[in-house]
């Protein structure tokens, strides 16, 4: 099957819904939606943690990393919870769920793992870029996290499409990710009823302009998908911090280079949530 085709095919089947969207966990979904309450407190939410392991131990792992830098280890749920925070929580049970949701895709392991390496380093960089700019910092986490979630997705569609049709050459799926990734990211997140805003960045990160009101957020993440590329070594430092995306937000080259100093400690939030 011809790149064209297969891209065509993948387009049909998910119009159509013969491709399923993935719904995230319903655990990671129960503490978003408790710690969005004002009066939680760690007594309602440890023990929602204590249902699923693997996130009361991200949880633990991020309490612990550089990124909050406690004074002493963190070795209890309660604590970790103090230390971080009903929003910071929400985060990391979200940022989980897209993990296990969306970024499992098997025979693609490797692939999908840096995608989510790089979902969270840019979640991270967008999230200290919001803060600089005393903006919605959980916004543009989040933002950051599901800028390329549609990539994942797209994967999983060929590999489906694969077994029916034989393979594509990884240069062919690579250029049907590129082209396709904003439009799938955008249904998703329509799906699983998050805000507009955040489908908008989803589907225009690549070009902020065209976002209408969600453009200051797609520029903030434009702008972390470059740190987040610059965290793994696969674009220089020249040019970041007067790159379009920082005019547009607004921050001077020495605000980027104060943002960029945070980069250990994004490396760490990445190493203890993957």
């Amino acid at each position: 099957m011809t790149a064209i085709a297969a891209r065509d095919l993948l387009a049909e089947r998910l119009e159509s819904g013969a491709l399923s969207l993935p719904l995230l966990p319903d655990v990671a979904r129960e503490v978003a939606l408790a710690t969005s309450d004002p009066d939680a407190d760690a007594s309602r939410i440890a023990p929602l943690l204590r249902r699923d392991q693997a996130l009361a131990g991200h949880v633990l792992r991020v309490a612990n990393s550089p990124m909050y830098r406690p004074a002493s280890p963190i070795v209890s749920l309660e604590q970790a919870l103090a230390r971080l925070g009903m929003d910071a929580v929400r985060r990391i049970a979200f940022a989980v769920a897209c993990e296990a949701g969306v970024f499992r895709v098997p025979g693609r392991e490797k692939e999908v793992r840096a995608l989510f390496a790089h979902a969270l380093a840019a979640a991270a960089f967008a999230q200290e870029i919001a803060r600089a700019r005393r903006w919605n910092v959980e916004e543009a986490f989040l933002a950051g996290l599901l800028h390329d979630v549609g990539q994942p997705v797209i994967l999983q569609g060929l590999a489906d499409i694969e077994q029916d049709t034989g393979r594509l050459d990884a240069e062919a799926a690579d250029a049907i990710s590129h082209e396709l990734h904003g439009w799938v990211g955008e249904k998703l997140v329509l799906v699983w009823n998050l805000p507009a805003r955040l489908a908008a960045v989803a589907r225009y990160h690549h070009s902020p302009s065209d976002a209408a009101d969600a453009a200051r957020l797609a520029w903030i993440v434009a702008l972390a998908d470059v740190l987040a590329h610059h965290l793994r070594g696969e674009v220089g430092l020249g040019g970041i911090g007067v790159h379009p995306a920082a005019a547009e937000i607004g921050l001077y080259p020495d605000e980027v280079e104060a943002i960029l100093e945070r980069a250990d400690a994004v490396r760490g939030l990445v190493e203890a949530m993957s």
